[in-house]
């Protein structure tokens, strides 16, 4: 009875064994969440990791779109970040095809070109910051 309550009170992990979601999962939740795109079958969704902040665990999602306005066109790219927390869909920063993500590390996704204040996105229990500098541009957090 003693480790069962020692068990319980452990904290949540934040592996992807422990915070697994399918593509489905995801999809419904965006979609339940406040996501402000419309979502079509051939949209990518590359999980990139998570993140361990205090009590806060977020998972992290490269979603990336290939479309043509019309035929014969060149083809469109769009790319967003996405963040979840407890598997509600807080937000994304929006990307370009020139500045994908390298990896996570500690409590921060990492860009191309990362120096001490640009060029990645740090995290606190709260969350991402409303604003980082990435690839010479503001981009802003928001659902």
């Amino acid at each position: 009875m003693f480790q069962g309550a020692a068990h319980a009170a452990a904290p949540p992990r934040c592996t992807a064994q422990d915070t697994a979601i399918s593509r489905f999962e995801l999809v419904e939740t965006l979609q339940h969440d406040g996501f402000s795109l419309p979502l079509y079958p051939q949209d990518e969704f590359r999980r990139l990791g998570e993140i361990s902040v205090g009590k806060s665990c977020f998972v992290i999602f490269l979603f990336t779109r290939e479309f043509r306005s019309a035929p014969g066109t060149n083809p469109q790219f769009a790319a967003l970040l996405l963040v979840l927390r407890d598997y509600e869909y807080l937000g994304s920063y929006q990307l370009d095809n020139e500045n994908m993500p390298t990896r996570i590390r500690s409590n921060r996704v990492e860009f191309p070109g990362m120096t001490k204040d640009r060029n990645f996105v740090p995290f606190s229990e709260s969350g991402p910051p409303r604003e980082v500098w990435l690839n010479g541009a503001t981009r802003v957090f928001e659902k």
